[in-house]
């Protein structure tokens, strides 16, 4: 059973691994979002052109990213920084649990789901002090999903308390 398990976790799409943390929660609730495949992949793919957008190619245009469908999630817990769909996930997961605002992502604005997602993506890549001192050193480093998660997490935190004690 274990290792059934571990099979399908390794080969799990990531529209279905994300859609099974999003049901797993109250996240429904707290991000105004119905709790739906297709609405999940709506969320995932926002999150997916942000992060093609922001990623150049080598001839200067945005890189290409394959559809939320055809990606799979690395599984058993591990990262792949080379794996698109893992940094989705962590993403999709990172914006969707610290979320509180019901109209977030109905919000197209700047304002709206586009900054939780951007400022995610930039301490991801640049550390917790991306907004005035960018380092790729600083950015989260895991081979563990669970892992890169927990630092992506405590690097947002941190970003928000620049001045700690004080």
């Amino acid at each position: 059973m274990l290792a059934a398990k571990k099979n399908m976790e390794k080969d799990m799409r990531l529209l279905e691994f994300s859609y099974q943390f999003y049901k797993s929660g109250n996240y429904a609730q707290l991000n105004g979002v119905p709790c739906t495949e297709e609405h999940v992949r709506a969320m995932l793919d926002a999150i997916r052109q942000k992060l093609m957008s922001g990623m150049k190619g080598p001839n200067g245009q945005p890189a290409p990213i394959s559809a939320i469908e055809d990606l799979e999630v690395t599984g058993n817990d591990l990262f792949a920084l080379e794996n698109p769909a893992d940094l989705l996930a962590l993403i999709f997961q990172e914006v969707v649990e610290d979320n509180g605002n019901p109209s977030l992502w109905s919000d197209r604005s700047l304002n709206g789901w586009q900054a939780p997602v951007s400022n995610a993506f930039l301490i991801f890549f640049f550390g917790p002090s991306a907004a005035f001192a960018p380092n790729q050193a600083e950015r989260v480093q895991a081979e563990k999903f669970s892992t890169a998660k927990a630092q992506l997490k405590e690097f947002i935190y941190r970003s928000r308390n620049l001045f700690p004690g004080y």
